[in-house]
């Protein structure tokens, strides 16, 4: 699975570890550029020798189109060579939009409300440096009236005693950043206005920068802020999150900020409860006796259930060690019963002396979260 680019450059605390700006990018001059019209396809290929940005050395190709304010755009890079990064540019060559992985698998997908008319810039960029291939570019106008709405990344759940702020990651896994209480809100707002203002701007920094996003607190216009940074304590000049009383004000949000968003970036992908794609490997027991057997039983209802506290409590046996490093994230529910099937033909059909079964208790367990009964218990 594609590590998520979503929140690549953030790090604990205030700075980021790596930051990359697109730089100063401008207007590209005509001769650089090719035009391409609403509802065309078009092919290109990166390689060396291309345009490359100045910040990662990444290449690019640029594309250029006349566009009206209003308008609702849809741009999409596909390829089968490269990961695909997209980059929307304004009349004046300012980066609005960026995107990885909008559309489908890498390839990437903006889809925005244009601000003004004039002549606009796409760069069909890949996301790292040295990244060569063909892709697809393809440009099309999106009805505003039909057009799905986007999930935002960032945004304020108000269900609760108090606003929290919560980032979605792409694959649907949600976490909460900051709650907002008397101590983190000044008086002179409310705590949900300061909750649904801080949330939108860190959407429309987020969308604007991509992966050069990063959260730092710096000053801006002499004031101490919550900001984007374009590097450690320097925050760019449209990037205000977030305006606060002090720095050390400034400096602890911008903390838990990044604090959460770690968090949500190395948090396990969920299993799809769905998944019936059998285990990659077949299951092999070791136990001998009902302790053994059960502590095994245990440790896959855990990987099931729980597998973080698996990992945080450690295991109870040292039973199907390729299945635990195989699936250290869990295991989906037809995987479970598979295991726990095989691991019944174990214990009981493949053994020459005494049948063996788990605990009453943990069998009574089993049936009720995965329906399996055991013949012990059919009689």
């Amino acid at each position: 699975m594609k590590r998520l680019k979503f929140f690549s450059g953030l790090t604990l605390g205030i700075a980021a570890s790596i930051l990359l700006n697109i730089g100063t990018l401008r207007s590209v001059r005509a001769s650089e550029a090719v035009s391409i019209q609403f509802g065309s396809v078009v092919t290109g290929r990166l390689e060396s020798g291309n345009n490359q940005l100045p910040a990662d050395g990444s290449y690019y190709n640029a594309y250029t189109f006349e566009g009206q304010a209003g308008q609702r755009i849809q741009v999409t890079m596909s390829s089968d060579e490269l990961d695909s990064y997209l980059i929307l540019l304004d009349v004046a060559g300012n980066s609005l939009i960026q995107n990885d992985d909008g559309g489908d698998g890498l390839d990437a997908q903006i889809v925005y409300t244009l601000p003004e008319s004039g002549r606009y810039t796409i760069y069909a960029n890949a996301h790292s440096s040295g990244q060569t291939g063909a892709y697809r570019l393809e440009l099309l106008m999106v009805d505003v009236s039909t057009s799905a709405a986007v999930e935002p990344r960032y945004f304020c759940d108000e269900s609760g005693r108090n606003p929290v702020i919560q980032a979605r990651r792409k694959d649907g896994v949600v976490g909460s950043l900051i709650e907002w209480t008397s101590d983190t809100t000044p008086a002179n707002i409310s705590r949900l206005e300061r909750c649904r203002r801080v949330a939108s701007n860190l959407e429309t920094n987020h969308s604007r920068l991509g992966r050069s996003f990063a959260i730092t607190a710096g000053t801006l216009q002499g004031q101490p802020v919550v900001c984007a940074g374009t590097a450690p304590g320097i925050c760019d000049p449209e990037g205000q999150i977030l305006l606060a009383a002090t720095r050390d004000e400034a400096r602890r949000i911008a903390i838990e900020l990044g604090t959460g968003i770690n968090a949500l970036q190395n948090a396990p992908t969920p299993i799809d409860e769905n998944d019936t794609t059998p285990l990659a490997v077949v299951p092999q027991f070791n136990f001998l006796d009902i302790l053994s057997y059960s502590n095994c039983v245990e440790d896959v209802i855990q990987l099931y259930q729980n597998p973080e506290r698996l990992r945080i409590q450690g295991r109870r046996s040292d039973c199907l060690s390729e299945v635990f490093a195989q699936y250290p994230n869990g295991i989906s529910r037809s995987q479970a019963l598979e295991i726990l099937a095989a691991a019944d033909q174990f214990a009981t059909s493949a053994r020459r002396d005494a049948l063996l079964y788990p605990p009453r208790g943990q069998r009574v367990r089993i049936r009720e979260i995965f329906g399996y009964t055991y013949s012990i218990d059919q009689q």
